[in-house]
């Protein structure tokens, strides 16, 4: 009976440290939500003891070497705390939390995403395309039901190349050879417009403003050409033929023949043609479309969110998707993050009741297999389906720019004719075109350069998606430069990784 007695002290002591080294923990961690800076905190004079309480930081476990917790990027914050108990027993804890960061994108925008040079082959896109860095070649039959916002590289549309909207761009913008391709909106460039194919079309009989060439450069045009509108140039035009409204075209929009007469063509006199017409300008939707980070950090994604494991043998998920949800959640999140080689994320046949969230880890290669159809009820339009978000998480959370831990081009996904579900496809290594044949569906489509120079999907439809607080997709760049959408940083709460005592 004695020695029960002085183990359950004993115990009772032990048990005392810990939660005074949990208490310690406690006040470091809300010391330094409050002031990033405090990296340490008095030891307790009263109960609970702890002591010797400090704080390091980083954007890593592996740098945790910096003098204050970073105010707007995600952060890993070490805590060390010792606690003492009635009887003089003590213990010492290593604490590791995640404080993650996310910065929902602008209103308006697009989350369509390609990096490196692009090359359109016998594929359909709907939603304004955005191409950030290199130059968008078409060389096939394609279209594109949107604007074509290509803000760092040239537009070479050498075949038989479809734009229902109008192409902004920094770079030339040229259509030579014999092919037949139309933008049935503007030309509008801080480059180069070189049109001398033997059949090009720009405009639409039935829109007034559509049809003309706003560029800062020079406008070289052939004889065959369809130009319904005005050209507008930096310096002088080249023409084989008066084409479009001669009348309300001037051949050096900045200098002459007067810069106050042509205000309505050129903008004020200080400002390029191209430039000036270029809403929001191109530097704007560069920024506005620059590369955002996804990771695996569950917090990081929000509340009401029901947590599944995924299986990393890459069995089927359908019986996860299609089990009942338990209340407050109301969205499914299936995570891959334990995993540790490629990950195969299968979905048979399925009947869809609510958005999910599919988390891979960076070093993994992602393959979507769905080998059934995905049903909901949802209309044609899908603008009401389910949502599901397939995530390769980016390798580094503290940029701006994709960072690919797998492989380029290491990714693939296989869909089914039947999808009645709103896709999102987000990859910082892009895909393995030679799997990607027959593509077609609905959602959001957002890659780095797959290492080659080419559009991997036939038919894609760009649509609203979201997920709160993570992500607000819509099809539109914003129409505005002055206002393209706030841009704000949202700081989620610290979360608890691992903790031992040491």
């Amino acid at each position: 009976m004695l020695f029960v007695i002085q183990s359950n002290a004993k115990n009772k002591s032990t048990t005392q440290a810990f939660v005074a080294a949990e208490s310690g923990r406690d006040a470091m961690l809300a010391a330094i939500v409050a002031n990033h800076c405090t990296l340490s905190i008095p030891d307790a004079t009263s109960s609970p003891f702890y002591y010797s309480v400090s704080a390091t930081v980083g954007p890593d476990e592996g740098h945790l070497t910096d003098a204050c917790l970073s105010a707007d990027k995600n952060a890993t914050i070490k805590i060390v705390a010792s606690g003492r108990g009635a009887d003089g027993s003590h213990t010492t804890i290593e604490a590791v939390y995640n404080r993650p960061v996310t910065i929902p994108p602008s209103p308006g925008g697009t989350m369509s995403y390609f990096d490196g040079s692009f090359l359109a082959t016998q594929s359909n896109y709907t939603g304004d395309l955005v191409i950030r860095n290199g130059p968008y070649a078409c060389n096939s039959h394609s279209t594109i039901n949107g604007d074509l916002w290509v803000p760092n590289g040239t537009v070479d549309l050498s075949a038989d190349c479809t734009i229902n909207g109008s192409v902004y761009a920094l770079g030339d913008i040229t259509a030579t050879g014999g092919n037949g391709a139309t933008v049935k909106g503007n030309l509008i460039t801080a480059g180069n417009v070189n049109l001398t194919a033997n059949s090009f079309a720009l405009g639409t009989a039935s829109d007034p403003t559509s049809g003309n060439v706003y560029a800062d450069g020079t406008f070289t045009l052939g004889n065959k050409p369809t130009i319904l509108g005005a050209y507008v140039t930096g310096r002088a035009a080249t023409l084989g033929k008066p084409v479009g409204r001669p009348g309300s075209s001037v051949q050096n929009c900045a200098t002459s023949p007067n810069p106050a007469a042509n205000a309505g063509l050129c903008g004020t006199p200080a400002a390029t043609p191209g430039t000036d017409r270029t809403t929001p300008s191109l530097a704007t939707v560069t920024t506005m479309t620059q590369w955002r980070n996804l990771g695996t950090v569950r917090s990081a994604w929000g509340s009401n969110i029901q947590w599944q494991v995924g299986p990393c043998g890459g069995q089927d998920v359908s019986g996860m998707l299609q089990a009942g949800l338990t209340a407050p959640n109301t969205r499914l999140g299936i995570d891959y993050s334990a995993c540790t080689g490629p990950v195969t994320v299968k979905i048979a046949a399925t009947a869809l009741s609510s958005d999910a969230v599919f988390l891979v880890p960076p070093g993994s290669q992602m393959t979507v297999n769905v080998t059934g159809s995905l049903t909901s009820g949802a209309a044609a339009d899908l603008s009401n389906a389910p949502q599901l978000f397939f995530i390769h998480a980016d390798g580094n959370l503290n940029d701006t720019a994709p960072t690919c831990a797998s492989g380029s081009a290491s990714d693939a996904l296989t869909l089914p004719s039947t999808v009645q579900a709103r896709l999102m496809f987000y990859t910082p290594c892009g895909l393995n075109n030679s799997s990607q044949n027959g593509l077609v569906f609905k959602g959001q489509f957002y890659a780095n350069n797959d290492g080659s120079a080419h559009w991997v999907h036939p038919d894609f439809t760009c649509t609203t998606m979201s997920w709160s607080p993570v992500i607000d997709l819509g099809c539109k760049v914003a129409a505005s430069a002055a206002d393209p959408g706030p841009t704000s940083t949202i700081v989620l709460p610290p979360s608890l990784n691992t903790q031992k005592e040491i």
